[in-house]
């Protein structure tokens, strides 16, 4: 389930943010208190004011639509307005964190947002070692192309830590895997580690049911199909076959 969180804190409000529809603005005109309200900035990326009627708002910063709210203001109405805009509710630049995450949701950014400040305000990854990356979309950009970050790079030294932009959706992978299906204890995906060996992922899986025929288990790469005697590995007669990530190991049933 989506949880709606907070936006990033910030020391003082970010002049260079710039709104858009559904944000709601705190305007504050010295001395005139039918002036100064909140207004919530409409689909079309305008909102009403007194005297002004309509004023264009999405895409102007804070400083910006201060400005252009003193010019409009003191053209015709005022002498020497001093208009100042505050964000009072974030709504318009949501970004998506899902998968492998403490506090999956919608996060609203406030101003120049990183992945690493958005994984912490998202309460962090979740210990789980087949974590290994970081998938980007923009689900409002179909031209935008997905974009891979390593997990345990960027932690480290910050490789990858790019800045994020309203519409991006970051899904943290549950790792690399390798499915064990048929007769097994727990059929399904297993987390995948270089070296790891076909009895291994058995034993992720739970161990070989009673009824499997281990001379005849598949392993499945691609379109290409791997006999493996799992019979013989057990009984040191043949070498362990090693897995690549993403293969497919089944186990039939015998047939007596």
């Amino acid at each position: 389930m989506l949880i709606m969180l907070a936006g990033l804190a910030a020391a003082e409000e970010p002049e260079s943010y710039q709104v858009g529809a559904g944000d709601v603005l705190e305007v504050q005109v010295y001395q005139e208190e039918t002036l100064s309200a909140k207004y919530t900035i409409n689909d079309d990326g305008s909102f009403e004011m007194p005297l002004l009627g309509r004023v264009e708002a999405s895409g102007n910063s804070v400083r910006e639509l201060s400005e252009q709210l003193a010019a409009d203001l003191g053209s015709s109405y005022l002498v020497n307005p001093q208009v100042s805009v505050r964000v009072d509710v974030y709504s318009s630049q949501p970004v998506r964190v899902l998968g492998s995450i403490n506090q999956p949701g919608v996060i609203y950014l406030t101003g120049p947002t990183t992945l690493q400040e958005l994984l912490a305000n998202a309460g962090g990854v979740k210990s789980n070692k087949s974590a290994q990356e970081l998938l980007i979309t923009n689900e409002w950009d179909s031209t935008a192309a997905q974009r891979t970050v390593h997990l345990g790079r960027l932690l480290e030294n910050g490789e990858g830590n790019i800045l994020l932009k309203g519409g991006d959706v970051v899904y943290v992978s549950e790792g690399q895997t390798v499915t064990v299906s048929g007769e097994v204890d727990k059929p399904g995906l297993v987390s995948f580690s270089d070296g790891m060996t076909v009895t291994e992922a058995i034993a992720q899986a739970g161990g070989a049911a009673k009824t499997a025929n281990l001379r005849k288990v598949t392993i499945t790469r691609g379109s290409a199909r791997i006999p493996v005697n799992v019979k013989r590995i057990l009984n040191d007669k043949a070498e362990d076959v090693v897995l690549e990530r993403d293969d497919q190991l089944f186990l039939r049933e015998s047939i007596w």
